[in-house]
């Protein structure tokens, strides 16, 4: 009976024993499984599960080119219109205009996703274009305006009464396109030139080496009025002093 007493500890141990290495051998096991490199199915994301097919999304444009502001635009360069989608026969209204005024004709033609337009020869020279995309689903509208080149200085060949008549009414109806027809200006006061803002809108920028201040201003208000131009028109104009 003392002998079985003594022998129960050591089996005890022995059961301890096996039961630790069983599960140590698992474990190990197990962690041999989990670094063999297999990897899981990958489960789709919340963001592909928000990717939108295309044809569901809602027509824009992405970019248009020649930029808005460019200047001296080739006068064969076309107007390249890019959508985000291609686009369907009605989706999208396309006008073109020159120097704010005029309503000009143009061909274009849509291959997938890019809309391209051309000019029935070529643009004019020093011609400021303005070309608007409306989409009327969303009720809005995408504009580039730039500037063509000017080769050369030619010869007005136009009957000095009709060049006199239409510079008279753009002096009293098109004040900025009568001032900007002068432009470049410079004498030894001041230099003045025109650019078109990032509003799409006729401005002038006025530097100096000889005058600042009000006595630069005074005398850039001096010359407007030698051109023929009024306070009101004046008033009306956007002239920065750099």
């Amino acid at each position: 009976m003392s002998q079985s007493k003594k022998l129960l500890p050591l089996i005890i141990g022995l059961l301890l024993f096996i039961g630790l290495f069983f599960v140590f051998t698992m474990l190990s096991l197990r962690g041999e499984n989990k670094s063999s490199g297999q990897k899981p199915l990958a489960t789709p994301t919340k963001e592909a599960a928000k990717i939108t097919p295309e044809y569901l999304l809602p027509l824009n444009v992405i970019s248009l080119r020649p930029k808005h502001a460019s200047k001296n635009v080739e006068l064969e360069q076309k107007i390249f219109v890019t959508f985000n989608k291609s686009p369907k026969e009605g989706e999208y209204q396309v006008s073109l205009i020159k120097d704010y005024t005029e309503t000009v004709v143009f061909r274009q033609l849509l291959n997938g996703k890019i809309l391209t337009i051309s000019p029935y020869g070529a643009w004019k020279e020093g011609g400021i274009y303005t070309l608007r995309v409306t989409i009327p689903a969303l009720k809005d509208y995408y504009e580039t305006t730039f500037l063509t080149q000017v080769l050369q200085t030619k010869p007005d060949t136009r009957p000095i009464p009709l060049i006199t008549k239409i510079a008279e009414i753009n002096r009293v109806q098109y004040p900025k396109i009568y001032l900007s027809n002068k432009l470049p200006y410079e004498e030894e006061a001041f230099t003045m030139i025109w650019e078109v803002s990032p509003q799409k809108e006729l401005v002038f920028g006025v530097t100096s080496r000889a005058l600042s201040g009000e006595a630069l201003k005074e005398r850039v208000r001096r010359w407007l009025f030698e051109i023929g131009l009024t306070q009101e028109q004046i008033d009306g104009l956007t002239i920065y002093y750099r």
